[in-house]
This record gives structure tokens, C-alpha cells and sequence, in this order.
């Protein structure tokens, strides 16, 4: 079941290019910094990322965001990817989201601006980011939802295999998000999907 998806989509070591027939999962430790660790709902902000003991800081940033296919929300819980925010948090809160509203959501460090997903909703999104890069980080609060990611070159074309992922095996990223579309803390779990490995 897809439930309160995808996070924050965040690439790290930027290459000059993209070369790859097949994708490949990764596991990291976030480093982050907040005043908020009891409730969660202030600003979470992405300091760095472990990879096999190599600590790296320089992030690509999403730009902008193509919105393919994004069921509709009409009203509660249906629809499916909205922008939100922790309930302290700066950012974005849009249910029925443009495409400027999904890259504001994803486009910066702050962990506790998401990209919420519903239970049976369906979307398809384009992410094009600020600089090339091989290894994107996956952030997602709950654990309980899946993905299917495919690489895009420049101009939008599929390139290399999809890869899906499934957020209930993932690591715990350390920290909780508690968002305006939910009651409570939910943890995080987080997973990297390298290109070029």
C-alpha cells in the first residue's frame, strides 16, 4: 500500500553526466541538525550524508518538477502527491500542488518539506535537478509505501531499467516528521539508489 510517500528526493556527488543501463540501492546516515528533536514538526535540516564512511555535504537540489499524472484531490484523503510541511515548519502547503509548489517542497534541505502521498492515490512526476548526479537519497516518513524510480536524461527521455523501491525494508534515517496532514510523529526511513554503480 502507498501511504504518505516520498519525502524528500535529494542527489548527491554530481558527475558531469549519466551513463547507466542499471540502478542499484544504497544505504547511508543522515546527519541533521533541529530545535525540535521531541515533536518533530519545526525544521529538520540536512547537514550531510555517510556513504561507506565518506562524509559528503555538496547536494543537487531538485529544480523543478513535470507533473505527469497526480489523481485528483477533490477533499481529505484523496488525490494523491501534495506539498507539505512539518506543523512549525517554513514551507509549502498544497494540496492540489503545481509543479513550482512540488520543486519548492523538494528543491531545498529542510527534511520537514515533503512530498505527502495518500493511500490510493496514484502519481507520475519528471524531478530535474540543478547539476547532474548519480546517487539520489530517498527520505520517507512512515515506512510503509513504494516507489518506482526511473532515470531521465536532460530532455526527458528514459534511460536505463526503473528500479522499485519499498520503504518497509529501508533503514531508519534517525529522525521523525510530524506534518499538518497527520496527528502524530511518524519515523523516517531513508535509502539511496545509485546510477552509475
Amino acid at each position: 500500500m502507498k501511504t504518505r510517500f516520498f519525502t524528500t528526493l535529494i542527489s548527491t556527488l554530481a558527475l558531469t553526466g549519466i551513463c547507466a543501463t542499471s540502478a542499484q540501492a544504497f544505504t547511508f546516515k543522515t546527519n541533521f541538525s533541529t530545535t525540535d528533536t521531541n515533536k518533530w514538526k519545526s525544521d529538520i535540516f540536512l547537514n550531510s550524508v555517510e556513504i561507506n564512511g565518506k562524509t559528503y555535504n555538496d547536494f543537487s537540489l531538485v529544480k523543478n518538477v513535470n507533473i505527469n499524472q497526480n489523481d485528483l484531490w477533490t477533499s481529505g484523503n484523496t488525490g494523491a502527491a501534495s506539498s507539505d510541511r512539518g506543523d512549525k515548519s517554513t514551507g509549502v502547503k498544497a494540496e492540489n500542488p503545481t509543479g513550482s509548489d512540488l520543486a519548492a517542497s523538494l528543491g531545498n534541505l529542510n527534511l520537514n518539506n515533503i512530498v505527502d502521498t495518500e493511500d490510493r492515490g496514484n502519481f507520475t512526476l519528471d524531478l530535474f535537478f540543478d547539476k547532474f548526479a548519480d546517487k539520489f537519497l530517498f527520505f520517507e516518513r512512515g515506512m510503509n509505501s513504494k516507489l518506482e524510480v526511473q532515470a531521465l536524461d536532460k530532455s526527458g527521455n528514459l534511460i536505463g531499467d526503473s528500479i522499485k523501491l519499498d520503504s518497509s525494508k529501508w533503514q531508519e534515517a534517525g529522525y521523525s516528521l510530524d506534518t499538518t496532514e497527520i496527528t502524530g510523529a511518524q519515523k523516517v526511513g531513508s535509502l539511496g539508489v545509485s546510477l552509475l554503480d
